[in-house]
């Protein structure tokens, strides 16, 4: 199966990590991973989060293994994600594979 082509993966996206929290019990995250060539995709969705607790899925950003970047990226509930002028929280990551390898991530956010 053929990579999502390039010119379907038009936008980019900052990935922070959480650290820990400060005195004020406010979230500290890490410096941003720039991600280029994904896709985010607007949708409107119930999801079980980590803690089996029902979410709001409010996009879906896809990763492809060949095109997007940088490679060996890996997501983790809880990071957040900056795009399209807008601060979402990982939910939920499927990895999605072709007749013998990781083909891409479909990255849940709210």
């Amino acid at each position: 199966m053929r990579p999502i082509p390039k010119r379907l993966l038009i936008h980019s996206a900052e990935l922070s990590t959480p650290q820990n929290c400060d005195i004020w019990q406010k979230i500290t995250y890490s410096d941003p991973v720039n991600l280029q060539h994904v896709r985010l995709e607007p949708c409107s969705k119930i999801v079980l989060d980590a803690n089996n607790t029902q979410r709001q899925q409010t996009a879906t950003l896809f990763f492809d293994a060949v095109n997007s970047s940088p490679s060996g990226t890996e997501f983790t509930a809880g990071q957040r994600v900056q795009a399209l002028g807008q601060t979402y929280t990982v939910l939920t990551i499927e990895q999605l594979y072709d007749d013998r390898k990781l083909h891409h991530l479909e990255v849940g956010l709210g």
